[in-house]
């Protein structure tokens, strides 16, 4: 492998690696308002607040989604070709 793929198999693991991060970040996100819907006393406000926050997450995932497929596509025949050498 190139020194260059190399470098983007690198940053793609590291975006995978940030994705799995905002993912468990999300998790936690939905178990507040887990707590959230059974708490009589909460505020709508609250709820709205996690949705909020999960909807940035969110974006943050699918940037960093459409990031690796642009350095997989810039990759991608390169890697198949060495995978049979």
């Amino acid at each position: 492998m190139s020194h260059e793929n190399d470098n983007y198999v690198l940053m793609m693991r590291e975006s995978l690696e940030n994705k799995i991060s905002l993912l468990k970040q999300i998790k936690e996100k939905n178990r507040e308002q887990g707590e959230i819907l059974q708490d009589e006393n909460s505020l709508p406000e609250a709820f709205e607040e996690t949705i909020s926050e999960k909807e940035t997450l969110i974006n943050h995932i699918t940037r960093l989604d459409d990031g690796f497929q642009e350095l997989y596509n810039r990759i991608e025949e390169s890697l198949s070709t060495e995978k049979y050498e």
